[in-house]
């Protein structure tokens, strides 16, 4: 059993939780990082696919920015993984970020149009 007196709920076997003491390689980092944004927001995309699916609004508007944002989404990981060019990550980003915008308004036009 652990003595999480000793050791302060912050504290793990190796040392303090989530503190880098340069052990993990870089490309490890920047995998990891790619991986966390995975679930950032894409998770938005998910949620908006699942109000278009539902509400019966899937039309070709939609699977054409659905396709479009998953491209931009590729695009953007693959700067990300291979030159990492900040500025073409953020056009790809930003990109994907607009498409994203552009179908939630969607979802909401829906919404607030089939209201009785």
């Amino acid at each position: 059993m652990l003595d999480r007196g000793r050791l302060g709920p912050e504290h793990g076997p190796q040392g303090p939780i989530g503190v880098d003491h340069g052990r993990e390689p870089e490309r490890l980092k920047v995998l990891t990082r790619h991986a966390s944004n995975l679930l950032e927001t894409p998770l938005l995309f998910y949620v908006a696919l699942l109000f278009i699916l539902t509400s019966g609004a899937a039309n070709g508007m939609f699977l054409t920015l659905a396709w479009a944002y998953v491209a931009a989404r590729f695009v953007h990981a693959y700067i990300h993984l291979g030159t990492n060019n900040v500025t073409h990550r953020f056009l790809a980003f930003g990109t994907s970020l607009l498409i994203l915008t552009a179908m939630w308004i969607g979802v909401l036009a829906h919404v607030i149009g089939s209201r009785p």
